[in-house]
């Protein structure tokens, strides 16, 4: 008897949690609704219906106060709604994605309308929010394409971040209640309350369009795809200009960066028709894509104090002919100006900085770089090749200096060098200043800058260097800006016998570490060396390991060291 009421127990407490797990269904007027109740309240979470949707008031006499999230997302069959004046939240995506949803009529209650709530309702021409609406969430009217107008109601105190993004590519004007303590509307523009802060034009508006003095944020897509803009003038007020901001402004073909601008985001400028830009003096970095596929920009100018230019920052540039790259930029991110078809020269005030190989890949075909070191001029280069002797399959990187007038220097990186051997048979060398030795015999490598010109004479032997039983790991050995110690890695095999390690400085003439590489059965060691040197200096060395320092026999091949 009692296992029999314990099973009978177990049925009903499984049918009750089912209960709870599964909305209750609703006959209500000529359409029906699933609906949780909670604290006796109603959240409506969808409707089996189509065409006209009139949500009722209450549900078995519990007040309907909420369109759950998802309620009638992606239902295609909806073409009208009607929410009470009970309801006080719309949920996210609540009504998203409703092809053929063409009208929507919202209750005096409403006070939150979710993230993405009308998302891509694509027919709908006019929404008219309540005056009890405070919050509007992210995406909420985004890509309602057929929306020309809304009016923001006097208690909103939140617009979520694209809001009214996407694709209403019909928004001519933005209203807002002038008893709205947070938000303004002037000429249709959406601005903050005090007018600092513009917030989002109308991507219908079209010609010439002057940001009023007094603002200083341009915020993140404010002119986002305005395509019938013409021409931008920002006043000289403005310090801050947000990621995207005037991102697929392709109309726009005159646009002034005030000199006082100390930020400008990611994408800023991506894709507009302007024609130059000139970097105000505050800006110290240049973001990720900030002007790239600008293809109408043949004039730039970037000041002194620019540290770094981000990735892909003018990629795409199409119209750049020559640039200038001050000697404060000590670093270039990966593809900054790749595809610039027509850029055929970059100047660069100063040494090289890091970056990578292909900043400049897909230039013109007669890109070059110079490198200009203060006031000074070139006087010839050198081609350093400290391993002259190399076994047939070995590979060996280059480094090419430029020497002043004054004798400073700076390193060349690979993208600058014109690269070449006498005998690519004996030795060859890539693009990028790789030799490869291919077999036994003699030859020059040759490298050509600015017209200038350096060689080396570079002997292959068939003899294997590697056979002599040390290896070192691992090809490049880079360290960070602020270390001072280098470590290599050394592996020896078991029959062979002490050698020397020398740490073989290119340029800067910074003092060698020399010790013994180890002896027994230890088959792996880490051997390192310490050098003082100011962080941001270029340092280059070759690891070498020979028999003696007397024979300089080598018995690897050499590694080399780059900082930073």
């Amino acid at each position: 008897m009692k296992k029999r009421w314990f099973k009978s127990a177990a049925v009903l407490v499984a049918f009750l949690f089912m209960f709870q797990l599964f909305p209750f269904v609703s006959q209500a007027g000529s359409s029906e609704f699933f609906y949780t109740v909670s604290d006796n309240q109603v959240t409506i979470d969808g409707c089996i219906t189509n065409g006209a949707v009139t949500i009722p008031d209450t549900i078995d006499g519990y007040p309907v106060t909420k369109i759950g999230n998802d309620a009638f997302s992606y239902k295609s069959t909806i073409t009208s709604v009607v929410i009470p004046n009970t309801v006080t939240t719309i949920g996210s995506r609540a009504f998203s994605d409703c092809a053929n949803l063409a009208s929507v009529t919202m209750g005096s209650g409403v006070t939150t309308i979710g993230g993405f709530a009308f998302y891509n309702c694509s027919k709908v021409t006019s929404f008219t929010l309540p005056d009890s609406v405070t919050t509007i969430g992210e995406q909420a009217f985004n890509r309602c394409s057929a929306l020309t107008g809304i009016t923001i109601p006097k208690n909103v105190t939140t617009i979520g971040a694209d809001a009214f993004g996407g694709y209403p590519t019909n928004m001519q004007a933005f209203y807002v209640d002038d008893q709205n303590a947070t938000y303004a509307g002037v000429d249709g523009v959406l601005y903050d309350k005090m007018k600092t802060a513009l917030l989002l034009c109308p991507r219908a508006k079209t010609g010439q369009f002057t940001v009023p003095n007094g603002v200083r944020t341009i915020s993140d897509k404010a002119f986002y795809s305005c395509y019938g803009l013409t021409g931008i003038s920002l006043p000289d007020t403005v310090t801050t200009i947000g990621n995207s901001a005037f991102q697929d402004c392709s109309g726009v073909t005159t646009l002034n960066i005030p000199s006082g601008v100390t930020a400008i985001g990611r994408y800023a400028f991506s894709n507009c028709g302007i024609s130059s830009a000139t970097i105000p003096y505050g800006i110290t970095s240049i973001n990720e894509a900030a002007f790239q596929s600008c293809p109408s920009l043949t004039s730039l100018t970037i000041p002194n104090g620019v540290s770094d230019i981000g990735n892909s920052a003018f990629s795409y540039c199409s119209g750049l002919t020559t640039i200038t790259i001050p000697g404060s930029v000590y670093q270039i991110g990966d593809n900054a100006f790749y595809n610039c078809t027509s850029l055929t020269e970059a100047r660069f005030l100063g040494s090289a900085p890091t970056m990578s190989d292909n900043v400049f890949q897909n230039c013109s075909p007669d890109f070059r770089i110079r490198y200009i070191q203060g006031g000074s001029t070139l006087d010839h280069i050198k081609l350093n090749i400290t391993q002259s002797l190399l076994a047939v399959g070995d590979t060996y990187p280059t480094v090419v200096s430029a020497i002043y007038d004054d004798r400073s220097l700076s390193l060349l990186p690979d993208c600058a060098v014109q690269f070449s051997s006498a005998s690519p048979s004996i030795a060859s060398i890539s693009d990028d200043g790789l030799i490869e030795a291919v077999a036994p015999g003699t030859t020059v490598i040759q490298a050509v800058y600015d017209s200038n010109q350096a060689s080396a004479t570079v002997t292959v032997t068939a003899d294997d260097l590697r056979s002599y039983g040390y290896h070192i790991y691992p090809e490049r050995i880079r360290f960070e800006p602020g270390s001072a110690t280098i470590p290599v890695k050394i592996e020896k095999k078991d029959d062979a016998g002490p050698a020397t390690i020398l740490y073989s400085e290119i340029v800067n003439g910074y003092p060698q570490g020399v010790s013994t590489a180890p002896g027994g059965d230890q088959r792996y060691q880490e051997s390192k060396a310490t050098f003082d040197f100011e962080p941001q200096s270029q340092y280059t060395a070759n690891v070498l390991i020979w028999d003696s320092l007397e024979s300089m026999k080598p018995l690897a091949k050499p590694r080399r060291i780059v900082y930073p």
